[in-house]
């Protein structure tokens, strides 16, 4: 849901044919639904209410002369999420082309993320969290499986890297996650697209695949996801996790 008042309106005079001829045109204001526009005494086009806006573009998208311009007063990932304009335009873009924008060894772009839009709930950690901050230490080790699994995977924080393949990310990605998770004591996914030869040891932390000599630590996991045959599943497959 778009928040009030966090959306900054433009109006280009030189474009905007009441401007030019007033009581011409008044697209914007007969279509409008929260009133942000309004006619003057000499039928000229204002704005009347900036606090109005929830950024629809509604506006935007009829004005004949592309005249008017939305902009976010703040980010959309607080103000529009998880409707932002580059949602909107990817939907669009689907209906119109029944294609999507994905491509091999890249992705679909968006802001890098932050730990702002990470969320621990803390009744899901393993003990409550320090009275004192500065002198206690927060225990955020996760335990999954511990009654029900023959080796529960215990994650030194409640993160993983979702799944990205390879082939979706190059050889080197993949690599460089799989060490991550092992000196962060997370886990990494496959993915559908099949695993890198060393991504299995360099997960648990293990310099080679004998598993003698581990250099990274405490180690983390490796999640292996399967959908069909078509990607390469097999036995070998997924008993490397």
């Amino acid at each position: 849901m778009s928040t009030v008042g966090a959306f900054c309106v433009t109006l280009d005079r030189d474009l905007c044919i009441n401007s030019r001829m007033p009581g011409k045109c008044a697209t914007c204001v007969e279509i409008c639904p929260y009133g942000v526009y309004a006619l003057n005494e000499d039928n000229e086009v204002r704005i009347q209410n900036y606090n109005a806006c929830v950024g629809c573009r509604l506006c935007a998208e009829f004005c004949p002369e592309n005249a008017i311009r939305i902009n976010p007063a703040e980010s959309e990932l607080v103000s529009r999420y998880p409707w932002t304009l580059g949602t909107i335009e990817d939907i669009h873009h689907k209906a119109l082309t029944g294609g999507y924008g994905l491509r091999g060894f890249g992705t679909m772009g968006g802001p890098t993320p932050h730990f702002d839009t990470i969320v621990v709930v803390p009744s899901q950690l393993a003990s409550p969290a320090p009275r004192d901050k500065y002198r206690e230490e927060c225990n955020m080790e996760v335990v999954i499986g511990e009654d029900t699994c023959e080796k529960p995977i215990r994650m030194k924080y409640p993160f993983m890297f979702p799944a990205m393949s390879y082939g979706a990310l190059s050889r080197e990605a993949r690599l460089a996650l799989a060490i991550a998770a092992a000196k962060t004591g997370v886990i990494s996914n496959t993915g559908e697209g099949g695993v890198v030869e060393e991504e299995p040891y360099y997960a648990n932390g293990y310099e080679r695949s004998d598993r003698k000599r581990k250099i990274w630590e405490p180690g983390g996991y490796l999640v292996v996801q399967w959908s069909t045959g078509r990607w390469g599943v097999s036995a070998d497959y997924l008993n490397v996790g």
